[in-house]
């Protein structure tokens, strides 16, 4: 028997991610897995929003992987147009009129904060290693944020 979907007020994870983030803003990188936190997507999907423009607005620059593996086996990537595989949030972050898309055809990343623009000029050549993204973020001393995922995945 599956449990019902729960509704989810934004302030409880807003309070939850101030409480883990730096208190002078930054770069926070957010892995994530709604599934998990056993709520209705549609709901949470204008929550979520709410809490990406609350963050945003505090100075927070945000990173929500996008990750087209599909590229790949299709050779095709459009960052505008091409849909993340593994996170609903970097879609929906995606509508803001505000954010933008790194170009790596396989690990790219919705941008969105202050210092999205920062970040756009990431090696494609390589996601890891030298101008990559992840440099990028070992630079920026990113904040690595689960949300409704553990370290394992």
């Amino acid at each position: 028997m599956t449990k019902p979907k729960r509704m989810i007020n934004s302030q409880i994870i807003l309070k939850a991610f101030l409480n883990v983030l730096p208190s002078e803003p930054g770069w926070v990188v957010i892995h994530s897995s709604i599934i998990h936190l056993n709520i209705s997507g549609d709901d949470f999907k204008w929550e979520f929003l709410k809490i990406v423009k609350n963050l945003v607005e505090r100075g927070y620059t945000l990173a929500l992987p996008a990750f087209t593996f599909s590229f790949c086996s299709k050779g095709y990537f459009d960052p505008l147009k091409s849909k993340s595989e593994v996170s609903i949030l970097a879609d929906w972050a995606m509508e803001l009129y505000d954010s933008t898309r790194t170009k790596h055809p396989i690990y790219s990343h919705v941008l969105i904060g202050p210092n999205a623009k920062e970040a756009l000029e990431a090696s494609t050549i390589s996601c890891c290693g030298k101008e990559s993204i992840y440099q990028f973020f070992e630079r920026e001393n990113a904040t690595i944020c689960m949300l409704g995922i553990g370290w394992h995945a």
